[in-house]
């Protein structure tokens, strides 16, 4: 039997890009489509009210030839670079800022809070400044 058809990872703004990266990256190994189509698979699952208008963008700016070419993947992660991708100080910067912004709830206990800032300290910094660092 063959294997079902299983779609690209939606594209988000409420997940970093660099993180839809990894997971198109980890379809592409999954997926039995062919080269030559992938890269209009992942166009049309673009949300067509997603407050970038990245749906229209890409098709509007990248030709129908380019999408479906065997290329047509690394074309379009290369226009989505060049839109979403952020260099690593402005990265860094975010991460820091999430990190500063975490408050405990009212319900929350405090032994509970610390607990998950101390863990989410970590993340972050293995995350994100430590990429800077490096």
């Amino acid at each position: 039997m063959g294997s079902a058809y299983k779609a690209p990872p939606p594209f988000s703004d409420s997940k970093p890009y660099s993180r839809w990266i990894d997971e198109i990256k980890a379809w592409q190994c999954l997926t039995d489509l062919d080269e030559s189509k992938q890269a209009l698979a992942v166009a049309l699952t673009f949300d067509e009210h997603d407050p970038s208008g990245i749906r229209d963008k890409v098709f509007s700016d990248l030709p129908l030839d380019t999408l479906k070419s065997d290329d047509g993947m690394k074309e379009l992660i290369q226009y989505m670079d060049k839109l979403f991708k952020k260099d690593q100080l402005s990265e860094a910067y975010e991460v820091y800022t999430e990190f500063d912004r975490f408050r405990r709830q009212p319900d929350l206990k405090m032994e509970t809070f610390g607990i998950r800032k101390t863990l989410q300290s970590h993340k972050k910094i293995q995350d994100g400044i430590a990429k800077f660092c490096t």
